[in-house]
């Protein structure tokens, strides 16, 4: 299962490849398809980013996820006020485009994380309670080369979940 990440700054597309869905994530939906097992009440709630995606003498080369992924690899704390940490984010929205595809919104401010700093990886995670969050699980992550940002800008991450 692989869906299409598209990462964009100021309306023009800077990224764009696909994740890897984790055995975690597809865990989770098998408990949800089937409705039995730890995690067939959670839902899609928060999103992560971190620096751990490229390798390290390089920051333009990715280091592919792998399916054993538990979490991202250099979490990035980007307000102290969100769940874990301050590494997870709410997403911001979902758009159902067909019954066979959805979009899931995530908006990285100009106020999240430190003053500069670069990212190259994300991951979408599923959680307990998307009012009171205690767990989250990593449904899927996708690496990229380094992408830089500060606080004069923001980006937006579209990931795109086909079924």
């Amino acid at each position: 299962m692989r869906n299409l990440v598209q990462i964009y700054e100021e309306g023009k597309l800077i990224y764009e490849g696909y994740n890897m869905v984790v055995l975690r994530g597809r865990r989770f939906t098998q408990h949800v398809v089937t409705n039995h097992g730890t995690y067939r009440t959670w839902k899609f709630g928060f999103f992560g980013i971190g620096s751990g995606g490229v390798d390290p003498s390089n920051d333009l080369i990715p280091i592919a996820p792998q399916e054993s992924d538990t979490n991202l690899y250099s979490p990035i704390v980007l307000d102290t006020n969100y769940p874990d940490g301050g590494r997870k984010k709410a997403i911001t929205s979902v758009t159902h485009i067909t019954d066979l595809q959805s979009v899931i919104e995530l908006d990285i401010s100009t106020t999240d994380g430190p003053p500069l700093f670069k990212y190259s990886e994300a991951g979408l995670f599923v959680t307990n309670s998307l009012s009171n969050p205690t767990s989250f699980q990593l449904f899927a992550r996708i690496t990229f080369p380094s992408i830089t940002k500060d606080t004069s800008r923001s980006q937006k991450i579209f990931w795109h979940l086909f079924f």
